[in-house]
């Protein structure tokens, strides 16, 4: 390869690399090896027989090997920066619930002992109770049995809706 040649190729690089320089992350010494690479695709797909290879040629796959790393580097940054914001609203989230979690645990104690127990053997329970069953418990109607457990939640929900505010 001609010196002259590879200071022409040099200058094609560097004019390339000027041009997208700003629109990625990645150092110019990796633009610099991209590009190159492309030179190298140019010259690995050109057809001697048509002559010196032009820089115009060489050019174009200089340019769609920078593109697409730049391309590359740009889905790999949305990503991250997606990631992030996501493992952030989830720390939001998990602290809320947290709080929340603190809260039902806390203002359980201002049910009634009824209450309490049909709130604990509907949800809490490892082995949750029927209606039927909590209502053969406490003698009364399935129907009474859902309302407490209605009216004890709805009690619970305002309790905790005053105290996380």
């Amino acid at each position: 390869m001609a010196k002259s040649e590879l200071y022409n190729i040099d200058d094609v690089i560097n004019y390339h690399i000027n041009k997208i320089n700003r629109k990625t992350r990645l150092s110019r010494e990796e633009l610099y090896q991209i590009a190159y690479v492309g030179y190298l695709k140019a010259q690995e797909n050109y057809d001697p027989s048509y002559g010196q290879m032009s820089l115009s040629y060489a050019s174009r796959y200089i340019t769609y090997q920078l593109s697409q790393a730049v391309k590359d580097d740009n889905k790999h940054r949305f990503r991250e920066e997606e990631l992030k914001e996501d493992r952030e609203e989830f720390e939001l989230e998990r602290k809320d619930l947290q709080k929340t979690i603190n809260a039902v645990k806390k203002n359980l104690y201002n049910l009634t002992e009824q209450e309490q127990d049909i709130i604990y053997h509907f949800y809490l329970a490892p082995k949750t109770k029927r209606l039927v069953d909590l209502a053969d418990q406490y003698g009364v109607t399935k129907q009474r049995i859902h309302t407490i457990k209605s009216l004890a939640l709805k009690k619970l929900r305002r309790l905790v809706k005053d105290e996380t505010k």
